[in-house]
């Protein structure tokens, strides 16, 4: 491929492996966006739903005191009062993530 700044190509394969580098980048791109946009999706509901509600939080490993090891699938609890202090929703998971997704789906979370 030539060096000059005009983008001339040499011949029709510099041409298709620059097009097929960049299709590659922007597919990466169009990924790592994606998750991007899920990360803030996840926060805004945790923030939203925290602010909105009359008490909740987020706890991790909070049984590793305990019983070293959490339960499997309880890593991770988030948990929330929406109307009142007595009665209220949680999720559990291994990751927080997975946490704020299921509460994200579930009755309360919407």
């Amino acid at each position: 491929m030539s060096t000059d700044p005009c983008w001339v190509f040499d011949n029709y394969n510099d041409a298709a492996l620059l097009i097929d580098s960049l299709t590659a980048s922007i597919a990466e791109l169009e990924s790592q966006l994606a998750e991007e946009k899920k990360d803030a999706e996840r926060y805004r509901w945790l923030r939203r739903t925290l602010e909105n509600s009359v008490g909740g939080g987020v706890e991790v490993n909070d049984q590793k005191l305990v019983y070293e090891q959490p339960e499997e699938g309880e890593a991770v609890r988030v948990y929330w009062y929406p109307d009142t202090p007595i009665g209220f929703y949680e999720s559990k998971s291994d990751t927080l993530d997975e946490a704020v997704d299921a509460a994200m789906t579930s009755e309360g979370g919407k």
